[in-house]
């Protein structure tokens, strides 16, 4: 039986995370997540077993110890959209609290750490975004994220394996209200015009079922991962207008859908595509869920309410 602690187990990532693990036999699945925050994605999950814990405080140490992890992940974030960009928890829960976790979990004798990164660190390059190349962080969180990675990928004298999966633009079940797609999904079925950005910008959209997998997989692989930074896409590219006509066309709403009429968000990563060689190797036969597919799982499990 392999124990697997999942950190932030109550967001969009976490939560799905929890799903996929807790479906795989010889897995017994933990879950953190911070004190009093929302429940309604663990609601889902009948048998689920998660704890109210505050990494950025002086409990997280003690609860590793107790639990004894095989596998941590730590899939927890704050402030991931700029109406939180100046809050002080940023810098604690993204910038520090992954090093200080990493280092507990060494202590409490897990054999592997995760921390999941954002393509949000590279900043604007459209060169295709090699792990190891420089980053350019343009926001407070994508530079809290930087810093985490960095500390992650350079920690020395480590028994623990410790690896940064950066990831690309996610959606999918679960997801937050205020995010692009759960706007358009309320917009068709309320018959109601959505102001829109261009949506020329390529994005690598994956679905979040996708994402949670392929880290299950990661963290459950017998062999080590030799890498400390991995990036983490579909590979498939698309425009952003083109994603929100496709599910617009299933919402039979694409009337209602107004490109242009607004301005492009500042701080929008104009971004390359990213170097999936290490990804490709580490997991060649990965599974990779249609738009459609994607879309009947958010209709089927929901948005946030």
């Amino acid at each position: 039986m392999t124990r697997v602690l999942v950190v932030g187990a109550g967001g969009f990532v976490g939560a799905n995370l929890m799903r996929d693990l807790m479906r795989r036999p010889g897995v017994d699945t933990h879950g953190w997540m911070r004190p009093g925050g929302s429940r309604w994605r663990i609601d889902h999950l009948q048998g689920s077993n998660v704890s109210e814990v505050d990494i950025a405080g002086l409990d997280a140490a003690k609860a590793l110890r107790n639990l004894k992890p095989d596998v941590v992940i730590n899939a927890a974030a704050h402030a991931v959209s700029s109406a939180n960009a100046d809050s002080p928890a940023l810098e604690q829960v993204n910038g520090a609290a992954p090093l200080d976790l990493l280092r507990a979990a060494q202590d409490s004798g897990s054999r592997r750490f995760i921390q999941l990164g954002s393509y949000f660190e590279y900043g604007d390059r459209s060169e295709t975004l090699h792990e190891d190349d420089p980053v350019r962080p343009k926001t407070p969180y994508a530079a809290s994220k930087a810093k985490a990675t960095q500390q992650i990928a350079t920690a020395r004298d480590l028994s623990t394996e410790a690896v940064v999966l950066r990831l690309f633009n996610l959606w999918g079940a679960w997801e937050a209200s205020h995010r692009l797609i759960p706007q358009v999904i309320r917009a068709c079925r309320a018959k109601e015009l959505l102001a829109l950005t261009p949506g020329t910008q390529l994005k690598d959209f994956t679905s979040v079922r996708d994402i949670a997998r392929w880290i299950g997989d990661l963290a459950l692989r017998a062999a080590p991962i030799p890498h400390r930074i991995v990036n983490v896409a579909s590979g498939r590219r698309i425009a952003v207008r083109d994603l929100i006509s496709e599910v617009a066309r299933e919402l039979h709403g694409s009337a209602f859908m107004q490109f242009g009429a607004k301005q492009m968000p500042e701080g929008e990563p104009q971004t390359g595509p990213a170097d999936l060689t290490r990804i490709t190797a580490l997991l060649p036969n990965r599974h990779i869920t249609s738009i459609a597919e994607t879309l009947g799982e958010v209709l089927t499990d929901g948005i946030a309410p």
